[in-house]
């Protein structure tokens, strides 16, 4: 059921308990329920007011297969200044005036942004990443972000050497990190179910060629854990 579907039944549902004499008797509970359905409907409507007018613009330059069912987007947006994206960060993005993609769906992102364009790394694995795989070039784009806690992180723990561990395509922040951080120590174990599954793996070996302070061990199947220990007489 998509969100207008959803609006609907909501407002069916709040006529209908309008009609029911015995329920709009008590005073107390009517008030709360009619101050709640405001309150809920001027937050769905902003949201989407926000969704349409309020989130940087931008325009979709290419569109490219990486892999199988795989694609790489490239979105330029019409001011760096609209959007503070850092390193491993993920956004929101639709496709307003294409069918089936004009509902906000979160990516991470590829690059380390610093020229106003993004890129998107996208598997198709739902309706809207197999649709959007058939977007065209020149298509307005909305973006919202960007999200989430790695930066924090990082920022918190300033001296310490990363330990990225991901699978699949779960590669496509951790590749930001590498881009964005390169003067950072970092060590990346990435696999994946298949070898076709490893995706920009000549890329992030090359990257490691290139710098001392990035170690990479890339395999197909998962990595075996070792615990060490060390057993010591404290006599």
């Amino acid at each position: 059921m998509d969100s207008q579907a959803k609006f609907d039944c909501s407002a069916s549902r709040f006529i209908h308990v309008q009609l029911i004499s015995y329920i709009t008797n008590m005073t107390i509970y009517i008030w709360l329920f009619n101050g709640y359905t405001i309150f809920v409907t001027g937050a769905y409507l902003l949201q989407k007011l926000r969704s349409r007018y309020g989130l940087a613009q931008g325009k979709l330059t290419a569109i490219q297969p990486i892999a199988a069912n795989f694609y790489e987007l490239t979105i330029q947006f019409k001011s760096h200044h609209a959007l503070k994206l850092y390193p491993g960060d993920y956004v929101f993005i639709n496709f307003p005036n294409i069918d089936h993609l004009k509902e906000l769906h979160p990516f991470s992102i590829l690059n380390s942004v610093v020229d106003g364009t993004i890129t998107l790394a996208i598997r198709g694995d739902g309706d809207f990443s197999r649709a959007v795989q058939h977007a065209k070039v020149g298509s307005k784009v909305l973006i919202d972000g960007g999200y989430g806690r790695f930066n924090p992180i990082i920022k918190q723990h300033p001296d310490d050497e990363l330990v990225l561990v991901t699978g699949g395509s779960g590669i496509v922040p951790m590749i930001s990190l590498m881009r964005g951080l390169p003067n950072r120590r970092i060590t990346l174990y990435y696999s994946a179910h298949s070898k076709a599954g490893l995706i920009y793996q000549q890329e992030i070996e090359t990257l490691a060629a290139q710098r001392n302070n990035l170690t990479v061990h890339i395999q197909q199947g998962r990595f075996s854990a070792v615990y060490r220990v060390t057993l010591f007489d404290p006599m």
